[in-house]
């Protein structure tokens, strides 16, 4: 069963009964394959070494984007893949909380010599979009990291990523010292500086900007709450300010933006509105994210 991939985007499934190592399976071809992704956004990148896919598996499909028209032909089932060695990379985060998959996304890679200071292993990084939903998260991996970033599933009313060329705003957590840094991405390389769909970006130089996170303090009373709660910010600096409320099923109940001034302010939100449950408080400023579990209690 030849397959016939064409210069650009295709859509492929994997016809074997076993699973076999995607590296092996494109092997003839790989030197034609620019970027190949799994419907969790796994990516597999042959000219920069890297393979967040692993294994391609029976009756799954694939997206392939290539360089050239090439013909793809599959081992029959009673033969097997001569064996390759090569690391799966994982992107499963411990710290940061996952993107949510809403059926497209881009690519984004960061090589180690665009860092003006190099992460470790095992440090995270995450991103948020304009109104501080997650849309990336993953590991930093050595030569290069690379990031899966969703964009807005248009066929529903709430926004749940990124909109075609906006731009997210990417932190990074440092695991030895439990510290956070904002990246500043100073250029990128290829396709494009916004969100795309389907995009393949590099990112040319990245800065960390240390994040003092007991510059702002949040409190929320009462919680338990009845019909209204209230939101007490304490903080060192100016910063605006995206808070939006989550009800257990994701959906934004409440969303404001709001401009902080040093020094503390009080803001009131009413909840009579809303049924009884457990609800999560996000807020994104200039010095981070933070999130808080409300509950109510009619």
């Amino acid at each position: 069963n030849p397959l016939s991939l064409l210069e650009g985007w295709n859509m492929i499934s994997y016809l074997r009964l076993e699973a076999s190592d995607c590296m092996a399976v494109f092997e003839s071809i790989s030197a034609e394959v620019i970027l190949a992704k799994d419907y969790l956004g796994n990516a597999f990148l042959p000219a920069w070494g890297f393979n967040g896919i692993g294994n391609l598996e029976s009756g799954k499909g694939y997206q392939v984007k290539m360089s050239s028209d090439q013909i793809l032909t599959y081992l029959s089932n009673d033969q097997e893949y001569r064996f390759i060695s090569s690391e799966v990379k994982s992107n499963q985060t411990i710290h940061y909380s996952q993107a949510k998959n809403t059926g497209n996304n881009m690519t984004l890679g960061i090589f180690d010599e665009a860092w003006e200071v190099l992460p470790s292993i095992g440090d995270e990084i995450i991103a948020y979009d304009g109104n501080g939903t997650v849309v990336a998260s993953g590991l930093y991996n050595s030569p290069v990291t690379v990031l899966t970033l969703w964009g807005d599933e248009l066929e529903t009313s709430d926004k749940e990523g990124l909109l075609v060329g906006e731009k997210a705003q990417f932190m990074l957590w440092d695991s030895s010292l439990d510290k956070e840094y904002l990246l500043e991405f100073n250029s990128l390389i290829e396709e494009s500086e916004g969100y795309a769909v389907d995009a393949l970006a590099q990112v040319g130089t990245v800065s960390m900007i240390s994040v003092d996170n007991t510059s702002i303090e949040y409190t929320v009373l009462p919680n338990p709450a009845k019909d209204n709660f209230t939101l007490n910010i304490q903080s060192n600096n100016s910063s605006s300010l995206n808070l939006t409320l989550h009800n257990a099923l994701g959906q934004i109940v409440i969303q404001n933006e709001l401009e902080i001034q040093k020094g503390i302010k009080s803001y009131n939100f009413d909840l009579s509105k809303l049924p009884d449950g457990l609800y999560y408080l996000e807020m994104q400023s200039d010095f981070g994210y933070h999130t808080e579990r409300l509950i109510i209690i009619k």
